[in-house]
């Protein structure tokens, strides 16, 4: 199983691809279902590309380039705040989500060479 670097703001999480990609696809279809701008449509179309299991070792969600300021990062953090809520707190795609929104939260401080006790399913 592939992992890849989650990132943001300088800082970011390792995470199993399969965790990363379910969490995002289900975050895209949320994204799909709202009234969007052509932002979110963007970070949707994305999310799903990077969901569609193609990108082993590297999947990049672009949270710099189109989280551009609070605005963005609050509705961003919103849906996946809903998504995580789906799943039960034993489940990785839940864990993982909760790593994302301290990421976007500015509360993770880890980088790519950070142990990696916090990694879920480690």
């Amino acid at each position: 199983m592939g992992s890849s670097f989650i990132e943001y703001r300088g800082y970011g999480f390792w995470s199993a691809d399969t965790y990363i990609e379910r969490l995002v696809g289900e975050a895209a279809d949320t994204i799909a279902e709202m009234t969007k701008e052509d932002w979110e449509a963007d970070l949707a179309a994305h999310w799903n590309r990077m969901a569609s299991g193609g990108f082993g070792g590297w999947v990049h969600l672009y949270l710099d380039e189109l989280l551009i300021d609070d605005r963005r990062r609050s509705q961003i953090q919103g849906v996946i705040q809903r998504v995580t809520e789906l799943h039960a707190d034993d489940d990785p795609i839940h864990q993982t989500g909760i790593l994302l929104l301290k990421l976007l939260d500015g509360k993770l401080k880890t980088d790519a060479a950070s142990p990696l006790d916090y990694m879920v399913g480690s």
